[in-house]
């Protein structure tokens, strides 16, 4: 088992640092404008896109994991609100050039290719819109960091902020900010304490008794004790064609 079937069998819908309630607290700092055409990457299943879409908002949601999709779709049938949901990789989005208003990311970037995700992101943005982008950071270095995170999530090397900012300046990015709403990345189950209750998790019973699953759970658990106090978060926050630039 990979490590996102393993939140799809939980039918986790806020693995990301900080959890559901950071991103409630993101939503309440930054008010989207009312009507706005936003497109989650990576939605999992679906708690921040359905979240969305109660808020008002027109939704677009895309995750490559079809069991993701799935329960997403489940989810806005249960909670009665329209979102479009669509199986798509983040680095070649099925979507017109300058469709959206938002483009919303929680811990995903980070898991595909970088450079050419966040390419898209800019892409499908329209003039003057803007990309919400969570992601972990990399405040210094550890020497077992590279190889425990390709061991356990894949090929993943963890950008420092520095090198973040360089990379969506690159994809064309303009009026950069870094919120840092954490000196140390809290585990998930840490995060537990605090993420709000979520009525709608749809967890896959027999997954409790698959041993590699639960091997797993594990080893994701001792990778943020080990590396937490060498990582980081920040919600990056970027415009297209904003600041006088040239953005094309």
């Amino acid at each position: 088992m990979k490590y996102f079937d393993m939140l799809a069998a939980l039918g986790e819908g806020a693995a990301h640092p900080g959890g559901f309630d950071s991103t409630l607290a993101l939503l309440e700092r930054d008010a989207i404008p009312a009507g706005a055409n936003i497109l989650e990457v990576g939605c999992g299943t679906g708690r921040t896109a359905c979240h969305l879409a109660k808020m008002g908002y027109r939704v677009t949601a895309v995750d490559v994991h079809h069991g993701m999709i799935g329960k997403a779709r489940r989810r806005s049938e249960a909670m009665e609100v329209e979102v479009d949901f669509r199986i798509a990789d983040a680095a070649s989005l099925p979507f017109e050039a300058g469709g959206f208003d938002v483009v919303f990311v929680e811990s995903v970037t980070l898991f595909v290719d970088i450079p050419a995700a966040l390419k898209e992101y800019h892409r499908v943005l329209k003039d003057g819109g803007l990309l919400y982008d969570r992601e972990m950071v990399r405040k210094q270095d550890h020497p077992g960091l590279k190889e425990a995170s390709q061991e356990l999530y894949g090929a993943l090397d963890i950008p420092s902020l520095e090198e973040w900012e360089q990379l969506l300046k690159q994809a064309g990015f303009r009026s950069l900010e870094a919120r840092l709403p954490s000196d140390r990345l809290a585990s998930l189950q840490e995060q537990g304490v605090s993420i709000s209750f979520d009525p709608y998790q749809m967890f896959d019973m027999e997954w409790l008794d698959d041993p590699a699953a639960l091997q797993l759970l594990q080893r994701n658990h001792q990778f943020y004790e080990e590396f937490g106090d060498v990582l980081s978060y920040a919600v990056w926050i970027g415009g297209k064609g904003l600041a006088g630039g040239s953005d094309s």
